[in-house]
This record gives C-alpha cells, structure tokens and sequence, in this order.
C-alpha cells in the first residue's frame, strides 16, 4: 500500500497503521448516494491536535497519488494537518459518477466520517475542526460547493480543472470562504474559461479567492506541479488569524495584500503583481488577491513557467 510506504518513510509505524484510520458511512434516506462512503484519514502528527483537515475527493490514480504525495505528507505534519481521502462514492441516480451537490449526500456524509474518525483516532477535534477541501474535475465543483453547504465549518476550497457545469452562483457568506482555481491550458475537456468565468462571477464582487491556469498542461499528469502554490495559499488559511477578509476591486481593501493579473487569453500570459489599489493593466483581468508576498511570488512563479512538467504515468 503506497501510504504505508509514506509512513515508513516518515519514521511512523505502518506496519501497525499508526496515525492512519478509516471509516464508512451509510447514505440517509433521500441521499444520492448508491452505497456506503468509505473515508481514510492519515494524521502525519498523531500525538498531537490537528489544525485542520485537507479532505481529498477521489478522482483516480493522479489524484490518489496526490494523497500519497511525501512532500504533501511532510507539509501536513510541519502543519499538523489531517489528510482525508474520501473515495469514489457513485450517485444512485444520474449515472454511475458522483453527484457533486454536496446537499445531496457527500456533504453530510464526509462531516459524518470526521465525527467518526474523531472517535476511532482519539482526536475530539476533529468533530469540529475547520475542513479544506480539494477536487479534480467533477469532484472540484463537489469542492467549490462545500463552503456554500458548510461554511462554518469549511475553511477553503481547492478546484482544480473543474468541470463546465460549474457555474452555480455562489451566496456572499459562502464566497468569503478563499477558493483556489486551477485551470490547465490544454485541457480539451473543459478548457480554461469556464473555470475563469467562474472565479470572476465572485471575486470581482469582493471574493478572497485566486485564479491560475497551469500552462502546457493537457487534463491529466501535472497535478504534482501544485504543490509549491498550494502550500503557500494554505498557509494564511491555517494562520491563527488569517486575513481571508472580502475585499473589492471597485473598493480596494487598506488591509495591504497584493492584486494578481493576468493577459487576457487561454494561458498564464504577462502575470504581474501589483500592491492594492493599483489600478488594472491594460489588456488585463484580476486573477485574484494574495495576502503575503510569498504567496504572491509563488502565483507568478507558477505563472511563469511556459509549460509544465507532466507525469507519463498518468497521461
């Protein structure tokens, strides 16, 4: 089992599943749900109370990989971060894929698993511990609904190459929740602007939320490429007090931060970084809004390489 093999690595007791527990979760009457829900958590720190919890729809191998991931391992226990997997769970109706409303089961389901973990793990926190979630696909609109069904309790969300079909209006308590979406260039499924289109329905309202496109990169085998970026964006997520606070480009925010544009196009073109207020560059469009200047550094890096490194195994 490749997560065993991280934990060995990470100097943990695989052999006796140390810091890694599972769970299952019946649907309720009216879910959409086919079958049992099964959930795996890995606390990289099992001593010690988790901050919060990185919950990851499955989505196949690239993205299982992504959970095994040592680099992501070793964030999550500098971090002290839960890793949730929750596994393919196919809708009763409607086809044989997920049913990504989360109020139509998922949701309820994947809060019903931490409650369960929390007792096989011995972490009470995890019965109220803040949730981010991440998604591929179809599983990144599941994500980018997930504050909208909890946003008390979901503290961010990762779409990465959502889906077309995401373009659900987002309420304004909801869009406060900071969301990071990923768009790859040459993605033949879904393309770059349905993605765009829907980071500018919020945050051009005043969403805290940021908007990239992964250059050179077709739908599958660059996920790992990440990284970088989304361990920068977590880390004033998980800050003790993060400033994730709405702002407006039509009322710039005196908070500080900084402004991130990108050129018009179907790829990351002349990315800049400009402090608050600054007004629009010309032939532009606001990609999103970073609190810190790594974070702001590690979106131009990201960017500005003209194509990304893609993994064979998964193309």
């Amino acid at each position: 089992m490749v997560r065993a093999a991280v934990l060995a690595l990470m100097g943990l007791s695989a052999a006796a599943g140390q810091g890694v527990f599972t769970a299952t979760v019946k649907p309720a009457a009216g879910e959409n749900i086919a079958s049992p829900c099964r959930y795996e958590l890995t606390l990289p720190t099992p001593r010690v109370a988790v901050r919060a919890v990185l919950a990851i729809f499955d989505r196949g191998r690239e993205v299982q990989a992504f959970y095994n991931d040592p680099e992501l391992f070793r964030y999550a226990e500098r971090e002290r971060l839960g890793l949730l997997f929750a596994r393919h769970c196919r809708a009763a109706a409607g086809g044989d894929d997920m049913d990504p409303d989360p109020a139509k089961g998922l949701g309820r389901a994947l809060f019903a698993a931490l409650d369960e973990l929390a007792w096989a793990s011995g972490h009470g926190e995890l019965q109220s511990t803040k949730v981010i979630a991440f998604g591929f696909g179809a599983s990144a609109v599941l994500a980018s609904r997930m504050p909208a069904f909890n946003p008390e309790r979901v503290a961010g969300a990762i779409a990465y190459c959502p889906d077309k079909e995401d373009a659900t209006p987002v309420a304004q308590a909801a869009a406060a929740v900071p969301q990071l979406i990923i768009a790859n260039s040459d993605d033949a499924e879904a393309g770059v602007e349905p993605a765009r289109a829907y980071f500018r329905s919020r945050f051009d309202k005043g969403a805290p939320w940021m908007f990239a496109i992964q250059n050179g990169a077709p739908r599958r085998g660059a996920l790992a490429n990440i990284r970088p970026l989304l361990f920068a964006w977590l880390e004033p997520i998980l800050d003790p007090t993060p400033q994730t606070a709405v702002v407006s480009l039509l009322a710039p925010s005196q908070r500080g931060g900084f402004w991130l544009y990108l050129r018009d196009g179907g790829a990351a073109q002349d990315p800049r970084v400009s402090k608050s207020g600054v007004k629009v560059p010309g032939g532009h469009y606001p990609a999103g809004w970073a609190a810190s200047h790594k974070l702001a550094n590690e979106w131009l890096a990201f960017e500005k390489q003209r194509r990304h490194p893609l993994d064979p195994k998964f193309q």
